[in-house]
């Protein structure tokens, strides 16, 4: 399973049909060499926080599945012309039933947006347009093992003189 930057990564990409090419996952190695080409990059604000943790034993197939429901603070960067119109679509576009479609597709849940903020205008650049977008995503991760169930029990107990 990859991990939910990714798993983001690839929401944003099908959703506003933008080529693998224009995403970048992470903030490392790669530089930005043409500050007119229209990039998106997703990276975690800060580590994953686990909600809930679960276990489940099948006697019958002799599993157990542990599991984990986790959100993690991603940020997203519209990089290039018309930044801000990229943005406000993609945060139209996520409550969409083709969002959620790509979502449960590619197994995270993308909150909404919490923070938009035109980083160009906030640090007074003009040759390029940079917003960035804030928001939680959610997701699950699961391990199953095999567990010989215990049909009869035997005790023996121990005792001192």
């Amino acid at each position: 399973m990859s991990s939910p930057i990714v798993r983001v990564a690839r929401v944003i990409r099908d959703l506003l049909a933008i080529p693998e090419a224009q995403i970048k996952v992470g903030r490392i190695d790669w530089e930005r060499e043409n500050f007119d080409a229209e990039l998106v990059t997703v990276d975690a604000l800060s580590p994953a926080e686990p909600l809930t943790r679960g276990e489940i034993f099948d006697g019958e197939a002799e599993k157990t599945t542990f599991d984990r429901f986790s959100r993690l603070p991603i940020v997203i960067d519209f990089l290039g012309a018309d930044a801000w119109g990229r943005a406000v679509k993609f945060q139209l576009l996520a409550d969409s039933e083709r969002s959620r479609q790509l979502q449960i597709e590619h197994g995270v849940t993308v909150g909404h947006v919490q923070r938009m903020t035109n980083v160009a205008a906030l640090v007074g650049t003009q040759h390029t347009e940079q917003v960035q977008v804030e928001l939680s995503a959610f997701y699950s991760d699961s391990v199953t093992i095999d567990t010989k169930r215990i049909d009869a029990a035997q005790l023996e107990f121990l005792r001192s003189l």
